[in-house]
């Protein structure tokens, strides 16, 4: 038997009248849609974000877009001003270069003549060494000259004496052979005794072996004259020439080697950096240099063209130099020659975003009018062109 729950508002089974809402309780009455609204408020700042980031992004484009200048607006200036400029870098510097000084052997420096920033002469001294291990050596070649000098004196006499030689070794010969002729004429002469027995065999023996000795006496005086003839004297007298030749030779090294003892200047200039002082040693040609001299010469720029603009220079364009610290010092110039070949650059921006193994062509700038208060190595930035708002 299934029993039947009466529904809600009945009472002992019936069904009772309930009041019918008045209009205060139906305004009283909370809102079902109310509990609807609620998601939508908590999605709304959602969607102000998304709209706000669009509106910055097309903002963004419309202002950062790059903008091309319009062709109209480049002709007129290409056509009227000719080529653009080229600018690039550069280092002051004199034509050769700053020479790096030295000494050719290793020494004591005993006495520095000079300071930086000094203006000398030519064949001004810069710099001393200890010179007696030099002289030692230069007496020392001396000596073997004057002993290279003696010899040969003594063979030139040799020479002159020697026609006399000749004719004694000659007379020589000639003795020899009368002796030889005696000696014979005494063996015939025992001979002819033996045969009438006034003398005995022994002494017949005796005159052959005189004879005998004559012979060789003869021979070897021959012998030695034939030498004599073969033999020049004038080799001799050349060799010790040649001595004497080389002993001169070695004197010069030794003077040349004393000379260097003193470090002069090679040309008038200003000395721009000592690195040595009196008491230390120094090790010759290869180590490194004690001074550094800039001779005195015109100024030059050495400017750096990249490869995508050599096309443009030439050699007598002219040239704007600007202190790449101070624009507003500049120098007039002239492209005085163009190399030939790509090289590293010299000038090495200290930038991270520069390129330092960008090959380059060295462009030389001769520099006009006054001579302008540069220093070496200053850099510097340089315009060449034919366009007037180069030029100085």
């Amino acid at each position: 038997m299934i029993s039947q729950t009466p529904p809600r508002g009945t009472r002992n089974g019936t069904i009772s009248q309930l009041p019918a809402p008045t209009p205060e309780a139906a305004v009283r009455r909370p809102a079902p849609p109310a509990t609807r609204m609620t998601p939508v408020r908590r999605r709304s700042p959602l969607s102000a974000a998304i709209v706000v980031g669009v509106a910055a992004l097309v903002i963004s484009y419309f202002i950062l877009r790059p903008t091309a200048p319009s062709a109209p607006q480049s002709e007129p200036a290409s056509s009227s001003a000719g080529p653009p400029a080229v600018a690039c870098l550069g280092l002051v510097d004199v034509d050769g270069g700053v020479a790096a000084l030295g000494p050719t052997q290793p020494g004591r420096v005993v006495e520095v003549c000079v300071q930086e920033g000094d203006t000398v002469a030519a064949g001004a001294v810069l710099m001393r060494l200890d010179d007696r291990p030099a002289k030692f050596d230069l007496e020392l070649a001396r000596t073997g000259l004057t002993s290279v000098q003696v010899r040969l004196s003594r063979v030139v006499q040799e020479q002159k004496q020697f026609p006399s030689r000749i004719a004694q070794q000659r007379a020589a010969v000639e003795s020899a052979e009368h002796r030889l002729a005696a000696a014979q004429h005494h063996l015939r002469r025992q001979e002819e005794l033996l045969k009438i027995n006034n003398i005995n065999a022994h002494d017949v023996n005796a005159a052959e072996s005189q004879v005998k000795d004559a012979e060789a006496q003869v021979k070897a005086s021959r012998e030695k004259l034939a030498e004599l003839n073969l033999f020049d004297p004038a080799l001799a007298v050349r060799e010790a020439q040649a001595d004497v030749s080389a002993a001169v030779v070695r004197v010069r090294q030794a003077e040349y080697t004393a000379s260097q003892c003193e470090l002069r200047a090679p040309s008038a200039g200003t000395v721009l950096r000592v690195q040595v002082s009196a008491g230390e040693m120094i090790g010759g040609a290869g180590s490194a240099a004690p001074f550094q001299f800039r001779p005195d010469r015109p100024f030059i720029v050495r400017a750096e063209v990249e490869q995508e603009f050599v096309h443009r220079i030439a050699a007598g364009q002219p040239a704007r130099v600007e202190d790449e610290a101070n624009p507003g010092t500049a120098w007039p110039g002239v492209v005085e020659r163009v190399a030939g070949w790509y090289a590293q650059r010299r000038t090495t921006p200290e930038k991270p975003a520069a390129f330092k193994d960008v090959a380059t062509v060295e462009c030389v700038i001769r520099l006009v009018g006054p001579a302008p208060p540069l220093r070496i190595g200053q850099r510097v930035v340089v315009m060449i062109g034919k366009n007037d708002s180069t030029s100085p």
